[in-house]
Formats: C-alpha cells, sequence, structure tokens
C-alpha cells in the first residue's frame, strides 16, 4: 500500500456532519471525564480542535481504506487507527506548512509505530506524510506555550510504504476474524 505525500481527500457533507458530531461529542466527554487537552497549538475552541482531529482521522482512514474509531469514548494517547498491522496517530493542523506536534512523554510507551499529519482546509485534508514513532521522539522538543511538544517539520515527514513480507502477510491473514466467527447477539 502507498499513500503519496500531498494526496487530496474531499469528505462528503455526510462525512462533515459525522466529524462534526463525533468531535463534538469527544470534548464533551473528555471535559465530561476531566480529560487534560493535550493539544500543542493555538486554541480556536475545544469544540474546533475536536471536530478538526476527528476530521482528520476520518479523512486519514478514507485514504487507507480502514475504518475510524467512531466511539466518543475519552481519549488520552494512543492510536486513532489500524493499518494493516501499523498502529497510527494522526495528527492534524490548519496551517498548510505546519509541524507535526507530539506531546513530549520521554520513556512512556504508547504503542503507537505510525504518526500521521493531515492539513486541514474543510472540507479537504491533504495528506503531509508520516514518520515513524522510533524517528519521532528524536526530533527537536518545543514549546509553543502549552506544554513541550516534539515537532517534526513537513520535509522529514515520509510517502506512508506499506509493504509486507509473505509471513506477515501469512500472519495478518491468520489473525483477520473472519466473518462466520463473528456471533451477533441481537435482543
Amino acid at each position: 500500500m502507498t499513500l503519496d505525500r500531498g494526496a487530496i481527500i474531499t469528505l462528503s457533507d455526510e462525512e462533515v456532519r459525522i466529524a462534526a458530531w463525533i468531535g463534538r461529542c469527544r470534548n464533551a466527554v473528555a471535559k465530561a471525564n476531566g480529560l487534560r487537552d493535550q493539544h500543542r497549538g493555538p486554541r480556536s475552541g475545544d469544540d474546533v480542535v475536536h471536530i478538526d482531529g476527528f476530521g482528520a482521522e476520518l479523512a486519514f482512514c478514507k485514504l487507507c481504506n480502514v475504518y475510524p474509531d467512531l466511539s466518543p469514548q475519552p481519549k488520552s494517547g494512543g492510536a486513532d487507527c489500524l493499518v494493516v498491522g501499523s498502529y497510527v496517530d494522526v495528527k492534524s493542523t490548519r496551517h498548510a506548512s505546519g509541524n507535526l506536534l507530539v506531546v513530549a512523554r520521554p520513556g512512556k510507551e504508547t504503542g503507537i509505530q505510525l504518526y500521521a499529519l493531515m492539513i486541514v482546509d474543510w472540507p479537504q485534508f491533504r495528506f503531509a506524510g508520516v514518520i515513524p514513532a522510533a524517528d519521532m521522539i528524536k526530533q527537536p522538543v518545543v514549546d509553543l506555550g502549552y506544554g513541550p511538544a516534539y515537532a517534526a517539520p513537513q520535509t522529514k515527514l515520509a510517502d506512508f510504504r506499506l509493504t509486507l513480507t509473505p509471513e506477515q502477510t501469512d500472519a495478518y491473514v491468520r489473525n483477520a476474524v473472519k466473518a462466520e466467527e463473528i456471533r451477533w447477539d441481537i435482543r
């Protein structure tokens, strides 16, 4: 699978409404659960941050042909989606030349394998690239007034090229859930 930097995805009107609803729900649930905002840039309103964030997740997942996490459950770090065995955390910015910012948590294991950056220009999103987590933590730490964050300029981001070895493909297929294994309990 290859996803080239610069790829543009446009969300449909329905997808925009879904992004707005889930973004607002996530913001409300986070506030109700006392979760600290991990946003590392200028704020234009809490709802806007969450709506942009989920819109970016939805756009990235649409590009990769995978489902996003549609739950409004409180989140504090962790992956936004799983793309053929790789856990991806999708970040967003409205700045065309913006950096990929990740909260600096030295020594904390997140399970993230890749970070992706999507540039927000509703209803369009531009895929700016990905960077492996191991490379992200080698980036300089900056503080824009919202706490320390690793900052990777877009020039450090790469195309998303996911190539599986035959062994990885076999393991992926072996461990995939098959339709006949799903049991529905409808009440």
